[in-house]
């Protein structure tokens, strides 16, 4: 994340529309079953990140989904007494899945309207995992044409 606006770029002079942004995202996940409800909403307590877990319910039982104000967090700690330490929340997910069940993290942001970026994980109980970027259009664009340009400023 970045800090205060000055309104001058790196080179001292004013930016697009005479402002520097922050980068600013979101994260959400899908609904998905949990082994253990109460150990999932005690780790979920542990990031460093304040997260929303939301319960609902489906043909399986009671399902949750996680929303997160910015990015996924990269730390916590077991207790409230104790250092953070770093740790891979998508991984440490896939631990609290129901066998055969599987969590999609959606992650979007955005620089004011320089550009914007995103991704999706899908990640199964066993710790598998797929990653979708947006970014990966560009490539599939070059099949439909050789001129493209990015889409920010």
């Amino acid at each position: 994340m970045g800090s205060a606006s000055t309104g001058l770029n790196e080179a001292g002079g004013k930016g697009k529309a005479g402002i520097v942004a922050n980068y600013v995202s979101q994260t959400r996940t899908n609904y998905f079953k949990v082994k253990d409800p109460e150990a999932f909403k005690a780790w979920c307590k542990t990031w460093i990140t304040d997260m929303d877990v939301v319960p609902g319910s489906g043909e399986d039982g009671e399902l949750y989904t996680i929303l997160i104000p910015g990015s996924p967090p990269d730390a916590r700690r077991d207790d409230p007494e104790t250092e953070w330490f770093e740790a891979d929340f998508i991984e440490e997910l896939a631990e609290h899945l129901e066998e055969e069940w599987v969590a999609v993290i959606m992650q979007i942001g955005h620089e004011k309207q320089r550009y914007v970026g995103g991704y999706a994980v899908a990640i199964n109980s066993r710790g598998d995992h797929q990653t979708v970027n947006l970014d990966d259009i560009y490539v599939t664009a070059k099949e439909l044409g050789e001129h493209i340009t990015r889409a920010e400023y």
